[in-house]
């Protein structure tokens, strides 16, 4: 191996290590049914035991091996190694490219202070973070927010992966998400999600502009955080959406669609049963005239009943993840024909490409699903299976 070029071992080490976001547009673009991770990379192991072969390979996998950290217990350790020189100059914390910082970490109570210190050093550190995670994880009890959280700036941040906590909230800055977004210019990225309540202090007190922001990602919010992103937040470059959890009204849900439906080119509808309950499909098309490509899980999202043609739609993304609700074989087909026979129909004349994502095995060896193959042949649309050669990543 140690003939090796250095580039190929490097190419090796990346594919062995990097779990989460092995291709580069992964960082800052949408990408279909992309899985959210708040976790420490598991291939941890992997990275210790590669730079223990020997001190070539120790240098080499260095910028693997603090690539991805989780700031918690033990910050203070952590932030002297990322602190150690490396031989081609610079320190380890410039290898830095995600961080997952939970509330726990930024805790502002007196007795969190030498770790709520460290944790914002390391932040403040890494000069090439790209992503950051407020993680989900609750934090333990006696974890207090008395005093008010130090502001850290995010120049070169471009995924926020945000899951809100009401008490953390109210301490501002690192913890507040209205806060680190007006320190994130570059951020092409949002997910948020776990907001409910209406004990919420500082979020949306100010309006929020996001120039470069492409994609918008939405869990289980309540209506008045929808409301302040539809009227007090700027989103000019705005043109991919996901709604992973309606944890609103289905009357508040056209408030995005009045709001951002004339600039999204990708929507994409999460694996969650309250899609069945009603017709956000239609509903979507019918306020999205521009919209290029649409995503759902199938067996977790009711039919459209489209009510005129939309000339722009090219590409429908079906995901096959089962519905336990759906235990019935016989439901679960009549629901797949129902979807595929409005798909091909003729509201959507512009329709190319009706891509299948997860694992389609059981319906595509079902001989019902050849006159399904038979009827997209007839009105000229292409089924691509799974790992097919077929465009995954859409750029803005």
């Amino acid at each position: 191996m140690h003939t090796l070029p250095t580039e190929l071992l490097l190419e090796i080490f990346q594919w062995a290590t990097d779990c989460y976001y092995p291709h580069p547009c992964s960082y800052s673009y949408y990408s279909p049914f992309q899985a959210l991770e708040d976790r420490a990379n598991p291939n941890l192991k992997i990275k210790r035991s590669l730079s223990m072969v020997c001190r070539q390979w120790r240098h080499l996998t260095a910028q693997f091996l603090y690539k991805d950290v989780w700031i918690g217990h033990g910050a203070e350790g952590l932030k002297q190694a990322l602190k150690t020189a490396r031989s081609d100059g610079g320190t380890y914390a410039d290898c830095v490219e995600r961080a997952i910082l939970p509330f726990s970490s930024t805790a502002t109570d007196p007795s969190n202070t030498l770790t709520n210190r460290a944790s914002i050093d390391i932040i403040e550190a890494c000069s090439h973070l790209r992503i950051l995670v407020r993680s989900q994880h609750p934090t333990t009890g006696g974890v207090r927010f008395d005093f008010e959280a130090q502001t850290v700036s995010f120049p070169s941040l471009e995924r926020l992966e945000w899951w809100h906590h009401n008490e953390a909230e109210r301490s501002g800055g690192v913890n507040s998400l209205s806060t680190v977004l007006s320190s994130a210019p570059n951020l092409t990225y949002l997910f948020i999600g776990g907001l409910a309540g209406r004990q919420i202090a500082r979020i949306g007190v100010h309006s929020v502009s996001l120039p470069k922001l492409t994609t918008l990602r939405l869990r289980v919010i309540d209506g008045y955080i929808l409301h302040r992103i539809v009227n007090s937040w700027s989103l000019p470059a705005l043109s991919h959406m996901v709604i992973d959890a309606p944890g609103w009204s289905p009357v508040r849900l056209p408030l995005l669609w009045q709001a951002f439906g004339s600039q999204l080119r990708t929507v994409e509808f999460g694996k969650h049963v309250r899609f069945l309950l009603d017709d956000t499909v239609s509903l979507c098309v019918q306020n999205c005239p521009a919209l290029e490509a649409l995503n759902f899980f199938l067996f977790f999202t009711t039919c459209p009943k489209f009510v005129e043609p939309h000339s722009c739609l090219r590409r429908v993304g079906l995901h096959a993840a089962d519905n336990s609700i759906q235990t019935d074989s016989g439901t679960a087909w009549t629901s797949l024909d129902t979807h595929f026979d409005v798909l091909l129909g003729d509201y959507l004349p512009f329709l190319r490409h009706i891509v299948l994502h997860g694992d389609w095995s059981d319906a595509v060896s079902d001989p019902r699903f050849e006159s399904i193959l038979q009827h997209a042949q007839t009105v000229g649309r292409c089924i691509i299976y799974p790992n097919e050669s077929s465009v995954s990543h859409y750029s803005n």
